[in-house]
């Protein structure tokens, strides 16, 4: 170790070629269960050595969840833009649920699915999945209090409360993701946005009807 506490030997991966590793096990992560994927893997995916992954990561499980995390955070970031954008709060509210329908709806259910299962005997994984949950409530509970203040919502329950119920929703319908199949992620993205459509209008009054965006509208994550 060197004075500062770094590891000797090889550098640390630039910022700049760290996305494209994490992308990488994003891949993967799509097409088997992260247990499965091993280092060597990730690391022929990525056009990088075995050892420089090891030397930066430190182990296999530190990549996976930092890969994890990196996506399903800025899938909350696409639904922080969304939530602080022009337009009324209801307008707003109809892109996010136009969002979680349907963009990227294979990769961020699978991603989040396992986080989840992982999380039960990691505490790693568990703080991730803590910090992803309460960044889509405080998204969630935001644009709700905004159209509450208002009167473009009439809640029977706190924003923070309606927030949550909402967010239980989006994971129910990650489930619905999973067990229809990657082949159906695309074609079922209308039924799922007609079924949280449906849980937003009961939960905040007035109607959420067809999709509030045209389909090339809707900008795909890189």
């Amino acid at each position: 170790m060197t004075k500062g506490g770094t590891k000797r030997g090889r550098p640390p991966i630039d910022p700049d070629d760290l996305v494209p590793i994490l992308e990488a096990v994003l891949r993967l992560a799509t097409t088997k269960n992260s247990q499965l994927i091993t280092v060597r893997e990730i690391a022929q995916e990525a056009d990088v050595s075995v050892g420089r992954l090891q030397h930066h990561f430190g182990t296999r499980d530190e990549l996976i969840g930092t890969a994890f995390e990196h996506h399903l955070l800025k899938v909350t970031d696409r639904l922080q833009n969304l939530r602080d954008a022009p337009g009324s709060a209801r307008e707003r509210m109809s892109r996010m649920i136009d969002e979680i329908a349907f963009n990227r709806a294979w990769r961020r259910s699978t991603i989040w699915i396992d986080l989840i299962a992982h999380a039960v005997s990691s505490d790693r994984y568990r703080a991730a999945v803590e910090r992803i949950n309460d960044a889509w409530n405080r998204v969630f509970t935001e644009l709700i209090a905004d159209g509450e203040a208002v009167g473009e919502f009439r809640l029977s329950a706190t924003a923070e409360m309606t927030a949550a119920h909402l967010v239980a929703v989006s994971d129910g319908l990650t489930v619905m993701v999973i067990t229809d199949g990657e082949g159906q992620a695309e074609s079922r993205g209308q039924a799922r946005r007609d079924m949280l459509a449906a849980a937003v209008s009961a939960a905040l009054g007035g109607e959420f009807p067809t999709s509030h965006l045209p389909r090339d509208d809707r900008t795909p994550f890189v």
